[in-house]
């Protein structure tokens, strides 16, 4: 694996294992994942107050909270 070819996805999954199988997909298909599994607006907030994040991989929706809620919590924390 390309250590430079690190991605820091967060991934808005019912579950851990789902988040992980997304995960596992990146590692098979070459990149070093760091990745944090968020399941509602808490969880993104302290993610984004932790660090900068490439990407957000999210299912539709994970009980009331909707990937498009987390997108536009996303563009307000610039």
């Amino acid at each position: 694996m390309d250590t430079g070819n690190v991605i820091r996805p967060l991934i808005l999954e019912e579950s851990s294992n789902d988040a992980e199988a997304l995960a596992s997909s990146l590692r098979n298909a070459g990149y070093a994942v760091r990745y944090r599994h968020i399941e509602d607006n808490e969880d993104l907030q302290s993610a984004l107050d932790e660090q900068a994040w490439d990407i957000l991989l999210a299912t539709s929706q994970v009980g009331d909270y909707r990937a498009l809620d987390a997108v536009a919590t996303i563009k307000r924390a610039g």
